[in-house]
């Protein structure tokens, strides 16, 4: 009985040796696992939506939170609200060895033709790093990756015959409840020829047929501002034919504490034709 009690014990005692060796063992030989260094490339500039004419340019930045020893190639892809894109711009941006950040610019073409309310999105669709020194710990991915650029039309006549030119403005935003009026002066102002002081959504103007060459203008004056940022959509209703101007307003203040141009119309009237050149501010 006391020798199965004593190979009872040394057998116990065993299980405990091999299980304390198991043990330090995980401990002390955690393996070469470790996480990469994460580089974050993505768009870091203040322009996320601007307004550009056609013709000229805005500019971009692209960067990441730190340099690397190697390339680090951006690839671009453009797309446009109507299908076709009309603009100059790179395909890819490359940061070099040690550059954290680059800036590159993006034009829409000047064609002369009134495109309505076109929208350009720029999108980072490829991160390709190229080490020099072969470090591969580094986990590369996009972060802010678009930017939405409208087009403004640069200034095209408007041939109609004699009549009325009206605008029908509207606008939106994330939050609703913004009331925005509009009126129409002459430029440099004298005289006010039309307002639109509605409390609903929306407002009209004329000016009348009767009116005088020269130039016009309409201009906005925000009462109740509710966003930082508005959509609005200005239609411009001729007799033979209507145009619509967009795009976004924004660090508006209410309560008519500001005013300023969205439009500027010169009329030319040459026989039975009146030619409107029409401006967006």
């Amino acid at each position: 009985m006391k020798k199965f009690k004593y190979i009872l014990y040394i057998f116990v005692m065993s299980l405990l040796v091999v299980s304390c060796e198991d043990n330090t063992g995980s401990v002390t030989n955690p393996g070469t696992f470790s996480l990469p260094e994460e580089v974050k490339v993505s768009f870091t500039d203040t322009n996320p939506n601007p307004e550009v004419i056609e013709g000229a340019s805005t500019t971009f930045r692209l960067g990441m939170n730190q340099a690397i020893s190697g390339k680090v190639i951006v690839s671009l892809s453009v797309t446009s609200s109507d299908g076709g894109v009309e603009a100059t711009y790179p395909s890819t941006v490359t940061l070099e060895d040690g550059q954290s950040a680059k800036y590159f610019d993006f034009s829409p073409d000047a064609d002369g033709n009134a495109e309505s309310c076109e929208k350009y999105t720029i999108s980072i669709t490829a991160v390709d790093v190229q080490f020099s020194n072969g470090n591969s710990d580094y986990f590369v991915y996009n972060g802010d990756y678009t930017r939405t650029v409208s087009v403004k039309d640069s200034p095209t006549p408007l041939v109609t015959t004699a009549g009325d030119l009206t605008f029908n403005f509207t606008w939106s935003g994330p939050n609703g409840g913004n009331d925005l009026d509009c009126r129409i002066l002459d430029w440099p102002p004298t005289t006010i020829f039309d307002t639109g002081y509605s409390t609903t959504p929306g407002e009209s103007v004329t000016l009348g047929a009767a009116t005088a060459d020269g130039s016009y203008v309409l201009t906005i004056r925000p009462w109740t501002v509710n966003d930082t940022a508005i959509d609005y959509n200005i239609e411009i209703v001729t007799p033979t034919e209507t145009r619509t101007l967009c795009g976004t307003f924004t660090n508006l203040t209410g309560g008519w504490t500001m005013e300023f141009v969205a439009v500027q119309v010169d009329k030319v009237t040459n026989g039975a034709d009146v030619t409107y050149t029409i401006t967006q501010m």
